[in-house]
């Protein structure tokens, strides 16, 4: 009896030890260049297409939190990698901004609003590991 409880708390260790090493996987070079290379062209149109700059940017946090091992929506990816973020309220915010603009047929984005929701989804991505250099627009 004692050997079946051993052998089930070294099994749970390890499954335990096996989700925290994914959860805190990093991003490979060429991932991290990826992510870069979207933020910047979101970055770059968000004057002419707002709504759409933040649309490519919640679908950018989900993309890294889903490399880091998260599963499920990206609202569900949000709630688990809460500790992560220094501005979980923001990042909050701005996703649902963009549930907004994906189901209200006449949501307009104003530009003090997308710089907000813009600024919350590249202080995630920074939280989560990704560095953006330059881009200072966005805080």
């Amino acid at each position: 009896m004692e050997i079946v409880i051993f052998t089930l708390i070294v099994v749970a260790g390890f499954i335990g030890f096996e989700l925290f090493v994914r959860r805190r996987r990093r991003l490979s070079r060429g991932e991290q260049a990826l992510v870069l290379e979207n933020w910047l062209r979101l970055s770059a149109k968000v004057e002419t297409d707002p709504a759409q700059s933040i649309i490519e940017a919640d679908k950018l946090l989900a993309y890294v939190l889903r490399k880091k091992g998260y599963v499920g929506t990206l609202g569900e990816m949000m709630k688990k990698a809460r500790p992560l973020f220094s501005d979980n309220n923001g990042i909050w915010r701005a996703h649902k901004l963009r549930n907004r603009i994906a189901h209200e047929v006449d949501h307009e984005v104003r530009p003090r609003e997308a710089m907000q929701a813009l600024s919350s989804f590249k202080r995630a991505l920074c939280d989560l590991g990704i560095q953006i250099r330059g881009d200072s627009y966005w805080v």
